[in-house]
């Protein structure tokens, strides 16, 4: 039988370099901001008293509030490069601090220089200064297709043509296992202003995405107050936020601008999202017999 590289490493080493900054990455991947030095540390100590650490067993230890499928994606590095586990390797048990360390440094490097890049979307008008602009519609389709378990779609007005043009990129993060929250108005009120938004939802239903579609409007029932941001983001991790309503002539003909980040600032934004699901004018929506009706069961508890 053929021996494999991987088989062939000396795992009784500490890891390499390259592995560590892996690893500490792979710690910045949970949603929120923690002591990773802590976790490191709380990880080791587990280890040395338990032969299997559990998602269960590590929210006993620290306060961590990341979804359970970023801690079992934590876990499973961690075991397949045996830093925990009933084969675990001492010494790499005993890095796991330093990792926790290294993905401390990182964060910090993160906060202070994110990546951003400036999109827009341009009318034909030979006057205006374009470089140093992508395209807004490409960055919203590279966002979206790139997603793996989540993606908010904000937009306050919606087109069908927009829907078409988001459709492959909604299919692939399906596919990849994500679930679609759009948050949107004019759903269950406004008449003919409606007309758009509404066929849009129906169309996005009644695709192959439909099943793992929630539906969402943010609105003030007395002051008319509502949810003005235009916002696509996935994962916790890249998002867009601009002047760009999900529409064929927000992606195809005004003049828009956006910014797409990453890491540090689309968690914020996203804690932001998430935080709406506690507020009285979020307000779920379902539909039914072809109509769209306001859920009265508690959106924040979904």
């Amino acid at each position: 039988m053929a021996i494999s590289k991987s088989d062939m490493v000396d795992h009784s080493k500490p890891p390499e370099r390259e592995l560590i900054v892996e690893t500490a990455s792979k710690f910045l991947n949970l949603s929120g901001s923690y002591d990773y030095e802590v976790v490191g540390t709380t990880l080791r100590y587990i280890q040395q008293q338990y032969t299997d650490i559990t998602v269960e067993r590590l929210r006993t230890e620290l306060e961590i509030n990341a979804p359970n499928h970023e801690l079992e994606q934590l876990l499973d590095h961690l075991r397949y490069h045996r830093y925990i586990g009933s084969d675990a390797v001492r010494t790499r048990t005993r890095a796991l601090p330093i990792i926790g360390y290294t993905a401390e440094l990182l964060q910090q490097h993160q906060e202070v220089s994110p990546s951003a890049d400036l999109l827009a979307t341009f009318p034909d008008d030979d006057a205006l200064t374009t470089d140093g602009f992508n395209n807004l519609l490409t960055g919203v389709l590279d966002i979206i297709k790139n997603a793996s378990s989540h993606v908010w779609i904000v937009s306050p007005f919606l087109s069908a043509e927009a829907f078409e043009r988001l459709r492959p990129a909604l299919l692939s993060a399906v596919d990849r296992g994500s679930s679609i929250s759009l948050v949107t108005r004019y759903l269950t009120y406004g008449g003919e202003d409606g007309e758009f938004n509404r066929k849009f939802t129906h169309n996005l239903l009644d695709s192959p995405c439909g099943g793992n579609v929630r539906l969402y409007e943010y609105i003030n029932d007395e002051s008319w107050s509502t949810f003005h941001a235009k916002v696509v983001a996935t994962d916790q991790q890249e998002a867009y936020l601009g002047t760009a309503n999900i529409t064929g002539q927000g992606f195809l003909s005004n003049l828009e601008l956006g910014v797409r980040f990453e890491r540090a600032a689309a968690r914020e934004l996203i804690r932001l999202l998430e935080s709406l699901r506690d507020s009285e004018h979020f307000h779920q929506v379902e539909r039914v017999a072809g109509r769209f009706d306001r859920n009265n069961r508690s959106s924040s508890r979904d």
